[in-house]
């Protein structure tokens, strides 16, 4: 997402024993935006679950953990912006290869999926999962950031209880910043791998690593997550 601290222009390079300035006007923006995303919250682009679908009526609920990385092009060490917000995601199946996904960053982030499936077989499924989702950034409704996203799932069945989950998106992100009337906007693309656990009939495990860049400025943003699952799981018997 283009967040509203970033700068990915080259800060000015120190003199040996110099003392770092907090002179440069997008510093304490840098510095406490990512303590505040801690506690609200921030959209995640990471894709939990597989590619099979949940049987229709039944629901799964799981606490996600989701670690950022942002970098840029030719940023200082000093301009990398690294959090980890907590999220809630409820999985419903609404019929035969259809499973409505809400999400919730705590507490400011607001997420659907409607996730569809392409094909599906003996060793390796296809879904896709267009969404959206919102976060407020400050403590007003005119400071927030949101994407729009469609990507594609792949499952690659190597046993019942251990799947790979290699997916890739296309989308469009955007932030708007409290205290500017600007609305910054970029097509993005990315992609990542999944690994689901299934522990037991109602419990499962899905460590996720993915990167998405901004396709205007190469801004990358490198999230690494862990999913911990309640409930009916997606059979692969």
């Amino acid at each position: 997402m283009p967040y509203p601290w970033r700068n990915t222009e080259r800060m000015p390079r120190r003199l040996p024993g110099e003392q770092a300035s907090c002179d440069h006007p997008g510093m304490p923006l840098r510095l406490l935006l990512p303590l505040l995303l801690l506690c609200c919250g921030c959209v995640s682009m990471n894709r939990f679950g597989t590619a099979r679908t949940l049987p229709a009526g039944e629901a799964n609920t799981s606490v996600t953990f989701d670690a950022m990385l942002a970098t840029a092009p030719g940023m200082e060490q000093a301009d990398v912006t690294s959090f980890v917000a907590p999220h809630l995601r409820h999985n419903r199946g609404l019929a035969p290869g259809t499973e409505l996904v809400l999400d919730l960053g705590l507490p400011g982030t607001l997420g659907a999926d409607v996730k569809v499936e392409l094909y599906r077989g003996g060793a390796i499924d296809l879904a896709v999962a267009p969404g959206a989702s919102m976060s407020w950034l400050g403590r007003t409704a005119s400071s927030f950031g949101g994407e729009v996203h469609l990507p594609v799932l792949a499952d690659v069945v190597v046993a019942p209880w251990l799947v790979l989950v290699p997916q890739a998106s296309v989308g469009w992100l955007a932030a708007k910043e409290e205290a500017s009337s600007e609305l910054r906007h970029s097509p993005a693309a990315g992609g990542g791998l999944g690994l689901y656990l299934r522990v037991a009939d109602t419990f499962s495990v899905q460590p996720v690593a993915s990167t998405t860049v901004e396709l205007d400025t190469l801004y990358a943003h490198h999230r690494f997550g862990l999913a911990f699952s309640f409930g009916t799981q997606p059979s692969f018997r």
